[in-house]
């Protein structure tokens, strides 16, 4: 009996070192991974690092070589469309308006950039918090009674583009810009774009982008 118990001890016993050292294993393997899923971490912020810096030289290098002709170039996001906003104002004003025209457009660039003013509320939508353009607000509502729905458009569009691009900072914002598609451009088709339309003289040509914001 007595032997029994010692052997069933034993058996508990052995059973128990060999928990212990399966533990330890997974314990080392854990550690591990921990350190290889932390290498990677670091791996992936250094190339988003290097690919943002890479969009940067992009947007810098073709801001002034593209126009809205081409289909991949640079948009000013929040920037308001003066000719466009031009056009519209003269469907409601006559030829001797050019000085109003002129001092409107002004006035409403000044207002989209103006850190005051804010026109937008937080709503629910589908149990989503969405931040969308405040219809009561009174400029915009003036602005539609006013001078009619194409400059409303124009005006909130810009706004739009503003809060989305740059809240904090409330200036315009180059962005690499699909304009066949009116979209972002991916930085692939950015560089495909230059290698295959640009002189390979121009591409050799040095600039430095280091202060883009």
């Amino acid at each position: 009996m007595l032997r029994s118990f010692e052997s069933e001890i034993k058996q508990l016993h052995s059973k128990l070192e060999a928990v212990e050292h399966i533990q330890a294993d997974h314990k080392e393997e854990l550690e591990r991974m921990e350190l290889l899923s932390g290498s990677l971490i670091i791996k992936e912020r250094k190339a988003n690092d290097e690919l943002q810096l890479a969009r940067k030289a992009l947007i810098y290098g073709m801001l002034d070589r593209t126009s809205n002709r081409a289909n991949i170039g640079v948009k000013r996001m929040g920037e308001l469309d003066l000719k466009s906003l031009e056009n519209a104002c003269k469907q409601n004003l006559s030829k001797h308006d050019k000085l109003h025209v002129a001092l409107l457009c002004s006035k409403l660039k000044d207002e989209i950039v103006n850190p005051g003013w804010y026109p937008f509320e937080i709503i629910e939508v589908d149990g989503n918090a969405m931040e969308v353009l405040c219809e009561d607000d009174e400029k915009p509502r003036a602005l539609k009674e006013e001078h009619g729905e194409e400059v409303y458009a124009l005006v909130t569009k810009a706004l739009r583009e503003l809060n989305e691009h740059n809240p904090s900072g409330r200036y315009p914002v180059p962005e690499l810009w699909n304009h066949k598609e009116n979209r972002k451009a991916t930085t692939k088709e950015a560089v495909e774009y230059i290698l295959k339309k640009w002189p390979k003289g121009k591409l050799k040509q040095k600039r430095d982008w280091r202060g883009l914001k």
